[in-house]
């Protein structure tokens, strides 16, 4: 199972470098982008409530330092991706979900039992759609 979650993440991250053209995120419409922003930042929140859930299974006894790296990178993550998503366009937007998938992929790419849920953050990908250059030198999304 941890082998396909792996060969599920370098799919995503293969496809994402090997798309051409403009982003698949930016041909929908202003709602249909709202609701990748959505679908996304609901994942983003699990994600990250799973990583809480981390945090506070350390608090007993039986702390780990893996578990405190694990458990704060995924928080740690997840609110700067949903940062990124609250601000959707520019090249900051796009820097803070870039950062905070990173780590949320490091810290799940550890082999443990986490390791599952490495296909649900490796979706979070799809919404990692660069802003065109004529947008970002007009200020504004095109028509």
């Amino acid at each position: 199972m941890l082998l396909l979650a792996y060969a599920f993440l370098a799919g995503v991250i293969a496809w994402t470098f090997g798309r051409r053209g403009e982003p698949w995120v930016l041909r929908l419409s202003e709602p249909g982008q709202q609701r990748v922003r959505l679908a996304t930042g609901m994942l983003d929140t699990a994600v990250g409530a799973v990583g809480i859930a981390v945090l506070g299974l350390q608090l007993g006894d039986h702390a780990h330092v893996l578990g405190w790296t694990i458990g704060g990178a995924v928080s740690l993550g997840s609110i700067v991706y949903a940062a990124g998503l609250l601000a959707w366009r520019g090249g900051r937007a796009l820097g803070l979900r870039v950062l905070g998938w990173v780590l949320m992929v490091a810290a799940l790419v550890i082999p443990s039992t986490l390791t599952l849920g490495l296909p649900l953050v490796a979706l979070l990908d799809l919404a990692l759609a660069p802003i065109p250059e004529q947008e970002v030198a007009q200020g504004g999304p095109t028509s």
